[in-house]
């Protein structure tokens, strides 16, 4: 069962440090006496505490009760969690192993990078300091040492093998992971922003480095001394690096739930959205497509956390008469204003919502809450930014030949066959001739055109990733007017894609036909 909460961490992190001093440690170190008869000259205790049994007794544990799991045989699916993954290291040219590498469960995409150390390992101190016991600022240790000033002990020698881990990672896998922790199984050290602290570019601020301090060692009184760091400080912890937070969402919220789950000073930005089901209708003589839609909110913690609130009861369907098309938006419009009132009086705010061209303008936003998401086979989550739908009630310009496949025909840009009747094979909601129509075969090309390699920066901020459509709404309409969508703000900003008709006062770039 995944960990809920982070009172729920807490009391497992309790139960793991709590077993190991009582329970496993005793037992190691009884059967290291029973096997070895007289120890190596100037052996210690802390010599007898290995990496190996704390990574097995107490790491492992650790980040499971964060929802990080190694378990192949989950039955969900929950595997997230690889244990010496190996890497092409940039530094040295050979195979390195990561300690642990955690990944997204779908795509496999690198999220947190962990590396421990052995138990009688220190937190890092600057190598001249004159009293190695003062209570120091170990952030600004660390960023310092990033910085290349001398740290005491192994600690360079550490920061640059993360610096490597994170940096290999980042080239060979194409994106930064989100998190990395170093720690001894007692003491933590989490890099909140990875790219901060280890890339070229970054500014290693101290602020985005989270020191948990340990409580002693692995000396068992610790277990009846005051609360240690790690109990004080782990809602942060849980904040930081929960699976679910760490790759940016979270479960689906009620309205009722989300004062639980984010205070109103940690919120970010709000935007509408929408839940998407695409089917096929059966009707007597020829199929056709059924839209069924729900009302959602996007929240954004100030950590990167998206949270999505539904209300779970307000369904809608796009209707197939036109004339029925503004009184549909309307009622989404009414739901999802109102779903936003609910949070906002939950939260005790006066959020307003984010416009859409912003998202698409936050790279890191957009990198974990991409505005067109297919969570299942034809269902979709839709960003709407400060819109409630991701139609328009009109098209931007008026009175538009190319509504029509006859008048775009006659203009020579007529896109065939000609969509006469709403169709699932080319996916067409609107027909030829009403305002939500697009038949110019340019227009249907250029969405149709995948996203490259070659092309990607032209195209800007998308929801698909390289082979895929630059249309956002490719795999629900793919003849949708351009001017009737909300994504138009966004994709008319791309210098790959031009439109050939205009608004009133309006660009004049031009495709063929225009």
């Amino acid at each position: 069962m995944p960990v809920l909460n982070a009172d729920e961490f807490l009391t497992r992190f309790r139960g793991i440090r709590g077993e190991y001093l009582t329970t496993v440690r005793p037992l190691l170190q009884r059967m290291r006496a029973s096997l070895v008869v007289e120890p190596t000259a100037g052996e210690t205790q802390a010599k007898v505490d290995l990496e190996a049994h704390v990574r097995v007794y107490v790491v492992d544990s650790f980040l499971a009760a964060l929802n990080w799991r190694m378990d192949v045989s989950a039955a969900d699916g929950s595997l997230n969690l690889m244990p010496e993954m190996a890497l092409r290291s940039l530094e040295k040219g050979t195979t390195r192993f990561l300690d642990y590498l955690g990944i997204e469960r779908k795509t496999g995409a690198p999220l947190m990078v962990v590396e421990t150390k052995r138990p009688s390992s220190a937190l890092p101190m600057l190598r001249e300091s004159s009293d190695m016991y003062a209570r120091v600022n170990h952030s600004a240790i660390v960023s310092q040492g990033l910085n290349g000033t001398g740290l005491a002990y192994e600690w360079n020698k550490w920061l640059d093998t993360l610096r490597d881990y994170v940096r290999s990672v980042q080239v060979q896998a194409g994106r930064t992971p989100a998190r990395a922790v170093i720690t001894n199984g007692d003491w933590f050290i989490l890099f909140l922003d990875p790219a901060d602290s280890f890339l070229e570019a970054g500014a290693r601020d101290p602020a985005k480095i989270l020191v948990i301090e340990g409580s002693g060692g692995w000396d068992p009184n610790a277990l009846q001394a005051a609360p240690s760091e790690m109990e004080r400080r782990y809602t942060e912890v849980f904040e930081h690096l929960e699976y679910q937070r760490v790759l940016g969402k979270a479960p689906t919220l009620s309205p009722g739930t989300v004062a639980f789950n984010i205070q109103s000073q940690n919120v970010r930005r709000v935007m509408h959205g929408l839940k998407l089901r695409y089917e096929k209708l059966r009707n007597v003589h020829t199929p056709s497509p059924h839209i069924s839609l729900a009302p959602v909110l996007f929240l954004q913690s100030q950590f990167g956390t998206w949270l999505t609130v539904d209300a779970s009861n307000a369904q809608f369907e796009l209707p197939h008469e036109e004339k029925l098309l503004a009184q549909h938006l309307a009622d989404v419009e009414a739901a999802s204003k109102a779903l936003l009132a609910q949070m906002n009086r939950a939260l005790g705010t006066s959020i307003a919502p984010t416009e859409l061209t912003s998202h698409y303008a936050d790279a890191a936003s957009f990198e974990t809450l991409s505005a067109v998401r297919e969570t299942s086979d034809d269902e979709y989550v839709v960003v709407t930014g400060d819109e409630t739908h991701y139609l328009r009630a009109k098209p931007t310009v008026s009175k538009c030949s190319f509504h029509d496949a006859a008048a775009s025909f006659k203009r020579g840009v007529g896109m065939a066959p000609a969509i006469m009747a709403r169709s699932l094979q080319p996916r067409a909601f609107f027909i030829s001739g009403e305002n939500h129509h697009c038949a110019h075969q340019e227009v249907w090309a250029a969405k149709a055109s995948p996203i490259t390699a070659a092309n990607e920066a032209g195209c800007g901020s998308r929801s698909g990733k390289q082979g895929q459509a630059f249309c956002e709404i490719w795999r629900v309409d793919q003849y949708l007017c351009c001017r009737a969508c909300v994504f138009e703000s966004v994709c008319t900003k791309a210098a790959v894609f031009h439109l050939p008709c205009h608004p009133q006062g309006g660009a004049t770039r031009t495709v063929s036909g225009g």
